[in-house]
């Protein structure tokens, strides 16, 4: 009979150590996907407002060389 209840005590901790490892796993993979996916919207973010600064020094620049042709 205890043999019995520690062969149970035995499965039961071998699921409860398969069910971590497996949500260890999953909880891994997301936040590196998660990260991933934010990087790529700073990324984005940073290009877009380089872009929008660029084009404002360009147009500022444009204004400049016509002030300086008057």
């Amino acid at each position: 009979m205890n043999l019995n209840i520690i062969s149970s005590i035995g499965d039961y901790t071998d699921k409860i150590i398969h069910h971590f490892e497996d949500t260890t796993k999953a909880l891994i993979k997301n936040i590196n996907t998660s990260m991933g996916d934010y990087t790529d919207k700073i990324v984005n973010h940073f290009d877009a407002t380089s872009e929008a600064l660029k084009k404002r020094i360009l147009d500022v620049k444009t204004e400049i060389e016509k002030t300086n042709r008057q």
